[in-house]
């Protein structure tokens, strides 16, 4: 076979490749509002203005969520002693130096 005729198959290989890949995206992506929409049902991405300003700028209520997260206890009380230890700093005027 000759350089060009291998050359000619591997893209039509490749174009063939795209075109389905091309497929499978486009079906996913409309299957996927019908999947997903009780989602946004629930949970509004929208903030709700609350009627009150903060220093000239609107006050919105966002949607709450729910967070959970594993922290080591040794690790919590290290983090804790590095803000008393800042907040003694500027009280007393020192910068830390980093």
């Amino acid at each position: 076979m000759t350089k060009r005729l291998m050359l000619m198959r591997f893209r039509a290989i490749r174009l063939i490749a795209h075109l389905l890949v091309s497929a499978w995206i486009g079906s996913a992506a409309a299957v996927s509002p019908a999947l997903g929409g009780n989602v946004s049902a629930q949970a509004p991405l929208e903030g709700v203005f609350t009627g009150a300003f903060d220093r000239g700028v609107p006050v919105y209520r966002l949607p709450s969520i729910s967070v959970s997260a594993k922290r080591n206890v040794e690790a919590a009380r290290r983090s804790a002693q590095a803000r008393r230890v800042d907040r003694a700093r500027v009280t007393q005027g020192v910068l830390r130096a980093s």
